[in-house]
């Protein structure tokens, strides 16, 4: 009987990314949590996150806003996802909502690529409407960008246009944005791509669904691995954990205000092609 090398029968049980990446931090003394993250109520950051606060303090707040961070009134947890939002447009954010990157160009693609469009606006306006902040809809800027050149478009090449844009929509401040990165908030540190695969996903006889389909969320200031880090010590091959899949129909407030944390990422991050099946 061949002998299995044992080096293969080794459990490769790591803590999870979270956990490594608090833990990292911490050892040199340079974790800082955003006051948005103190009220999180999920059991594994209640366990792990410092119990220090600091203030409310995005690079791209007006200072007045930044010297007086308005009062919650209650905890963040107890808050609806529009609420948080509203909170956080009184607090300093002129704007909300993602940047989603068009991807695929076929002719025969164009219409429901079309009834895409509008069942996401469609569905984020009624959960608005149906809300506690109504009045959050008067700011809500889903920035859809078209650009026959992004047909089947590399991420690599998506992260270079969305920094441009970052930096376009933040060009009043004077500061170094790939340093605030994880302090943005979801409107510029993530967003939307509707590739081929995706559009297709929501495909039905009857015309487009955003049930059952996906769409890829990105994290626009993470760059791929380095070479060095591209393998385990065992050679196999590591996840950059810089995209995954979500379904279609969570394009929604509560998905965006789960993702305004940095580190909610992994914890719901899932692996593609699998498709995250977490509901925010």
């Amino acid at each position: 009987m061949a002998s299995i090398p044992i080096k293969r029968l080794q459990l490769k049980a790591q803590l999870p990314r979270v956990l490594r990446t608090i833990g990292k931090k911490h050892s040199y003394g340079l974790y800082q949590q955003p006051a948005r993250l103190k009220h999180r109520s999920n059991a594994i950051l209640a366990a792990c996150l410092p119990t220090q606060t600091y203030p409310f303090n995005r690079p791209f707040m007006s200072s007045s806003a930044q010297r007086q961070p308005r009062s919650i009134g209650m905890e963040w947890y107890d808050l609806s996802p529009a609420r948080q939002i509203q909170w956080m447009l009184e607090s300093g954010d002129n704007k909300w909502g993602w940047a989603i990157y068009r991807c695929t160009y076929k002719p025969e693609l164009q219409g429901p690529w079309e009834k895409f469009k509008n069942l996401v606006e469609c569905r984020i306006q009624k959960a608005i409407v149906d809300s506690d902040a109504p009045d959050i809809a008067k700011k809500l800027d889903l920035a859809w960008i078209e650009d026959s050149q992004l047909e089947g478009a590399l991420l690599s090449e998506l992260k270079r246009r969305f920094r441009e844009w970052v930096r376009t929509e933040t060009q009043h401040f004077n500061f170094d944005i790939s340093a605030h990165s994880s302090e943005l908030g979801s409107r510029y540190s993530h967003f939307i791509q509707v590739d081929e695969e995706s559009l297709v996903s929501c495909l039905r006889e009857c015309g487009v669904d955003l049930h059952g389909g996906h769409v890829n969320i990105v994290r626009g200031w993470a760059d791929g691995l380095a070479p060095e880090e591209a393998t385990d010590e065992f050679g196999d091959a590591l996840d950059a954990e810089d995209w995954m899949k979500i379904p279609a129909s969570e394009i929604m407030p509560s998905t965006y205000m789960e993702f305004d944390n940095d580190e909610m990422w992994y914890v719901n991050y899932t692996q593609p092609p699998n498709v995250c099946n977490a509901r925010w």
